[in-house]
């Protein structure tokens, strides 16, 4: 069940990624002006979810290569908590430090409308949830 949840969480964070993509493009279409800054932490913060992606895919080959006895979601567990997994559900925790530590100055200074704050704080949350919930799975 847990892999289930974060496998709802990882395509909650792909949509919303996906949200922002056409929303700047719809924005460099108009000639409107965009934030760099929050272009650089939507940037950094969308960057995350492929990487959790990655490192499932690379656990998954190694669920299908393992010498584990018992197939299907017990591999992929064992997977889960090889430490090459682990290391890199960890270094993807730690490169979303870059865009929390952005949005907490934007919650200090208001430098954000309050809805763009309020939703990268929401994709920021459920992005290290996503993350939790795969360490806690291995």
């Amino acid at each position: 069940m847990d892999l289930i949840a974060a496998a709802f969480i990882l395509i909650f964070l792909l949509v919303s990624t996906l949200g922002w993509a056409i929303a700047y493009s719809r924005k460099s279409v108009e000639g409107a002006a965009v934030d760099d800054d929050l272009a650089h932490t939507r940037l950094w913060a969308s960057a995350i979810p492929l990487g959790i992606i990655l490192v499932l895919i690379a656990a998954s080959f190694m669920a299908l290569f393992s010498s584990h006895p018992v197939g299907g979601m017990a591999s992929l567990r064992y997977a889960l908590g090889m430490w090459p997994t682990e290391a890199g559900l960890v270094l993807c925790g730690v490169v979303s430090t870059i865009p929390s530590f952005r949005c907490l100055q934007a919650w200090r200074t208001s430098q954000w409308t309050l809805p763009v704050r309020v939703h990268m704080t929401g994709f920021l949350v459920a992005l290290v949830l996503a993350i939790v919930i795969l360490l806690l799975a291995g």
